[in-house]
């Protein structure tokens, strides 16, 4: 898109994808709305949409993703069509800002934020967004992946900023902000990590 790279199907790719899925749908106690940021092959997506009872609403910014997803339903669990999973195209801030939903996990796809607009979902303003959309026990998941120094401690100085409440996961790539402080039944995460269908 633009001569950037939007998706793919490697099992290392699936692998994160699922994960930044999964993690806050296991953590949460009940999430019964999630909102996915970007769609790209839809393995996010798809990893979200498999629990049981969650309404998934995915906003992406441009349709012809939306389309070549359609093409990846070997890795999103055929999101596309899913009766749970509604899809948008529109700019994630717009809709964050006017759709007036409020959400149990807030995650997004992998956006690499050296792209050209894409630092916009690194900034203040956005992460407040998304806050703003949580439900009160809800929480968001945000991808940071590994980069350099700088960058990295930008990230999280911002994301920390609006969060005050945070915790990072697998290897410092992943954040998870909450409203208040984040407790985790033990026992109720160790099993849903333990699902095959997980």
């Amino acid at each position: 898109l633009d001569g950037l790279h939007q998706a793919n199907d490697s099992p290392e790719m699936v692998h994160v994808h699922r994960q930044i899925g999964h993690l806050p749908m296991a953590l949460h106690p009940n999430p019964r709305e999630a909102l996915v940021i970007g769609l790209g092959a839809g393995a996010t997506a798809g990893a979200v949409s498999r629990h049981t009872g969650t309404h998934v609403t995915v906003v992406e910014l441009s349709s012809s993703v939306v389309h070549a997803a359609a093409l990846f339903g070997s890795i999103n669990e055929r999101i596309v069509e899913a009766p749970h999973v509604r899809i948008t195209v529109d700019d994630a801030r717009n809709h964050l800002l006017v759709a007036g939903a409020r959400y149990d996990v807030i995650t997004a796809d992998i956006i690499q934020p050296i792209h050209a607009g894409a630092g916009n979902l690194y900034s203040r303003e956005y992460f407040a967004l998304v806050r703003n959309a949580l439900r009160e026990d809800g929480l968001a998941l945000q991808w940071i992946g590994h980069r350099e120094e700088t960058p990295y401690r930008l990230i999280l100085r911002t994301f920390l900023d609006v969060f005050r409440h945070a915790t990072l996961w697998v290897d410092g790539t992943l954040l998870i902000g909450t409203r208040q402080p984040l407790r985790i039944d033990v026992e109720a995460f160790r099993a849903r990590l333990a699902d095959p269908a997980m």
